[in-house]
């Protein structure tokens, strides 16, 4: 089983704080998991049918027991760090050819709130067609990183 390095990335671009993605070492399948769906899988008893929540929240916490109950068959993918998320974008400040919109962007990463500044930036200047293929490209080199430290065959 190879993992699909696009769809892994994809993934790794959208993840949030509250919420885990987990790749299946035997098919390759990616699954989001809430913090909340894990901890009400891991304090379930047997048998426990979830009658007061909804259909979909019934599979995601079936989800989260699945991979808690076979935990040697799942690995947590790991979450960008803000420093991380940072230095993309300082590095993407070089790749700008426009000395001004260069000042801007790196004078949008001063200061308190650098990530708002910065994607209202690129989005003012017309350059997130520039500025998204670029993250992409770093957060596959990432997610090929990954992979590779932790020995999951990808394609």
């Amino acid at each position: 089983m190879k993992v699909d390095i696009d769809a892994l990335a994809s993934e790794l671009e959208m993840s949030f704080d509250e919420l885990n993605m987990y790749l299946d070492l035997e098919t390759g399948e990616l699954t989001m998991v809430s913090d909340e769906e894990m901890r009400l899988a891991i304090n379930s008893e047997e048998g426990e049918d979830y009658a007061s929540y909804s259909e979909w929240e019934k599979e995601a916490i079936e989800a989260a027991l699945k991979i808690w109950l076979n935990s040697d068959r799942y690995k947590l993918l790991p979450k960008m760090s803000s420093h991380e998320a940072y230095e993309i974008m300082s590095d993407f400040c070089n790749t700008v050819k426009s000395a001004s919109i260069r000042e801007k962007l790196y004078e949008a990463l001063e200061g308190k709130g650098p990530f708002r500044r910065f994607k209202d930036t690129v989005l003012h200047f017309n350059i997130e067609q520039d500025w998204y293929a670029f993250r992409s490209e770093r957060v596959k080199a990432f997610a090929i990183k990954w992979c590779d430290e932790n020995g999951v065959p990808y394609e």
